[in-house]
């Protein structure tokens, strides 16, 4: 448990947390950190990094709290103590009675919650803790749902009922302890496998060039993205492996964003529809989530080809419900001017070479200006060999100022060229 004289580093320690992007703040009455996290906030607003609505802020009622007349006055106390107006979720912290106060209902502190939100001093309300029996108790005699569960789930506790429960009844899950029993605990020491050490985990770090760190939340977050297109011939690969996941359980068709692009070899209006018809027949699904203009180049010298009719089909696809939107993907302002000016359908996307040692700036800028989505590709550069050549521009892997930042935050430089672009406000594919 955190001591009040070790409190000192959290505010340090939150500021540095916003300035490398993260922008969830979880904080308790119990954890005693509210007022170093609301100076935090304050400086971080104050010196322009963020602002308020870029930050997503939850915080957990005191165990003191028993009653629905408690909840607001101790709502206003947090809310000083964060230097806030409102905070985006509250937590009631566990349903146990731990203080053994008298006339301690849970219910009726649910209750009071619904009233703080009513009020605006905070925007949506949960739970933390709480089994099956207890959320049911709380869905039967309450028309607000609990937006958020929030509960230990990790690789040595994986609390896959409740995860599930909480799932059905469209509660979002947030875990904590995610790394579960491979760190050790204040409380005891219970060693549940598996551990850093474990064969194979370690494998899968090494496959994919990462840390075990790495490769336990990628667990618990999950892929949800797939980017594929019928010029990398994936397709097929890529539906056999939805089917996979789809009928074990693992994911809904909903919870997948499947993004495809067109062959190279259309270039008429009357192709498209077939096309992605085809596309999706490969791919084993009754639509895609985005579907692109691959690029905007006649790649392979066909007859007529003229990107603004490939949009009008792409226009026809989405109209007869085979994408749910539509983009294009290495467009330069130009190629974007065409579509803009003799459309009245915006692309959703521009998906484009976007990273460190390629900035696009001026494209970036302009698709943002109109409101387009940039999705970026090959998100390290020329940091990484290329198949087609051997260029090499700055900076590097063991460029000094990105290895100063990956030590400065304790992450990789793979990590600090990630921030960069998501900083950016940029959708990595």
């Amino acid at each position: 448990m955190l001591q009040y004289n070790d409190r000192v580093p959290i505010r340090q320690g939150t500021i540095d947390a916003i300035e490398a992007g993260c922008r969830h703040i979880d904080t308790a009455f119990a954890y005693l950190t509210e007022d170093m996290v609301g100076e935090a906030i304050v400086d971080v607003i104050k010196r322009g990094i963020v602002k308020r609505e870029d930050i997503y802020v939850t915080t957990k009622l005191s165990f003191e709290v028993s009653n629905r007349k408690l909840v607001v006055p101790t709502m206003k106390k947090a809310l000083k103590r964060l230097q806030l107006k409102y905070v985006d979720l509250v937590l009631i912290h566990t349903p146990v009675n731990v203080l053994g106060q008298k006339s301690y209902d849970y219910l009726e502190i649910w209750k009071g919650l619904e009233d703080a939100k009513r009020m605006g001093l905070t925007r949506s309300i949960g739970v933390s803790n709480f089994n099956r029996t207890q959320l049911d108790e709380i869905l039967a005699n309450s028309k607000t749902m609990p937006a958020v569960h929030q509960i230990e789930v990790n690789p040595t506790f994986v609390n896959q009922e409740l995860v599930a429960y909480s799932q059905s009844k469209n509660i979002t899950v947030a875990g904590y302890s995610s790394f579960g029993f491979l760190v050790k605990r204040v409380f005891n020491d219970l060693s549940v496998p598996p551990t850093f050490e474990d064969p194979k985990l370690v494998r899968m770090a090494k496959k994919h060039g990462v840390t075990v760190s790495q490769i336990v939340q990628r667990y618990l977050a999950g892929y949800r993205c797939i980017d594929t297109a019928f010029g990398y011939l994936t397709e097929d690969m890529v539906g056999e492996a939805m089917a996979d996941v789809i009928r074990r359980g693992i994911v809904k068709r909903t919870d997948i964003f499947v993004n495809t692009k067109l062959s190279f070899q259309y270039g008429t209006c009357s192709e498209v529809v077939p096309a992605v018809k085809k596309s999706l027949k490969r791919m084993k699904i009754d639509y895609v989530d985005l579907i692109l203009i691959h690029t905007p180049r006649n790649v392979m010298g066909v007859e007529n080809y003229d990107t603004f009719e490939i949009w009008k089909g792409l226009e026809e696809a989405k109209r007869l419900g085979l994408t749910r939107s539509i983009g294009v993907s290495n467009f330069n302002s130009t190629d974007m001017a065409r579509i803009l000016a003799n459309s009245k359908t915006l692309p959703a996307v521009n998906q484009i070479e976007t990273n460190p040692t390629f900035a696009n700036q001026e494209l970036v800028a302009y698709c943002q200006s109109k409101s387009i989505v940039v999705m970026g590709y090959s998100s390290f550069g020329f940091l990484v060999p290329r198949p087609f050549n051997d260029l090499s521009l700055p900076p590097s892997f063991e460029d000094p100022t990105l290895v100063g930042m990956a030590e400065k935050y304790g992450v990789t430089v793979s990590q600090v060229v990630q921030r960069y672009l998501y900083s950016k406000s940029e959708i990595l594919s």
